[in-house]
């Protein structure tokens, strides 16, 4: 994509510092948003935020290899479920490809729900996408509440903190979560003040 030039009171990037009052010539590429020049100006009177890019507040990166054309939810959840036997090798590599696709859109950032952070993470990291990464939890069974949520904090534990990405928790839907395992996602996330993510649109 060719440079374009933008005339900003404040840019908010991918990386480094916040601009305030420059003249920037940019680019948005797949390996990320990158400022080729800048040169201070006084343009206190253009009263403009810039984010170069678009944000995407839902995706699953580790479903970019599944091309469905089911047009409604629930058909398309079922032929995912159906096809969806990728071994755990190729995963990596799907949130990869997810991850550039955005980018390649423009997209600056992402919030990815998945049950295989660790790929979603190294997706982000390699293309320098800034997001949050929900963690997917399921679990009915309210005697298992704390056992599985144990679990899946030990991604975020082993993680502690990441440059330009936050870690939460994703329950995933109040028809498969139990609700003391949900009270319990949101009480960490409350105390850790991260979002939690969930698919409401799904409860009925």
């Amino acid at each position: 994509m060719l440079p374009n030039q933008y005339t900003h009171n404040i840019v908010i990037k991918n990386t480094d510092e916040t601009l305030v009052n420059t003249v920037i010539q940019a680019e948005i590429s797949i390996t990320g948003y990158r400022q080729i020049n800048s040169n201070h100006i006084d343009n206190s009177k253009a009263k403009q935020i810039i984010i170069p890019g678009l944000i995407n507040l839902h995706s699953h990166l580790a479903y970019s290899d599944t091309r469905l054309r089911s047009q409604s939810l629930f058909p398309w959840i079922s032929q995912l479920v159906e096809i969806h036997h990728m071994g755990e090798a190729s995963l990596p590599s799907a949130a990869l490809k997810g991850a550039q696709e955005a980018l390649s859109f423009g997209t600056s950032f992402l919030v990815d729900n998945t049950s295989h952070p660790e790929d979603s993470i190294k997706a982000f990291q390699t293309t320098g996408l800034k997001g949050i990464v929900g963690i997917e939890i399921f679990g009915s069974d309210p005697k298992q509440a704390t056992q599985i949520l144990k679990q899946n904090l030990e991604h975020i534990h082993k993680r502690n903190k990441l440059a330009n990405i936050d870690l939460t928790l994703s329950p995933h839907a109040s028809y498969d979560v139990s609700p003391q395992l949900w009270q319990l996602c949101l009480d960490w996330c409350n105390q850790n003040q991260v979002t939690l993510l969930s698919h409401l649109a799904e409860s009925a």
